[in-house]
């Protein structure tokens, strides 16, 4: 049983990232059985579980934009200008 996890990581062994995926699903699982049987905290009343989603989201909405603004606009510009240059100039006959 203790094979398992081992024998996922031998089909990519030459992947680094997809070995760390495996490692980290299966920690994650085996952090996960590891606290099954611990009570979860419930009694966070309803108003501050829809305030915190609030502000998750609007927080979450907030970095997309400036993401699109400083990371992908600038991107999309500089691949436009690349492929303008590398066009070929049509010839006159």
């Amino acid at each position: 049983m203790a094979l398992i996890p081992l024998a996922g990581l031998w089909p990519a062994r030459a992947e680094l990232g997809t070995q760390m995926a495996t490692v980290a699903a299966w920690l994650t699982f085996a952090v996960a059985m590891t606290l099954r049987r611990r009570a979860m905290p419930s009694g966070v009343p309803l108003a501050a579980r829809l305030t915190l989603l609030a502000a998750v989201c609007a927080a979450l909405l907030g970095l997309c934009a400036l993401t699109w603004r400083w990371v992908e606009a600038p991107a999309q510009r500089l691949g436009r200008r690349l492929i303008r240059r590398a066009e070929p100039v049509p010839q006159k006959r």
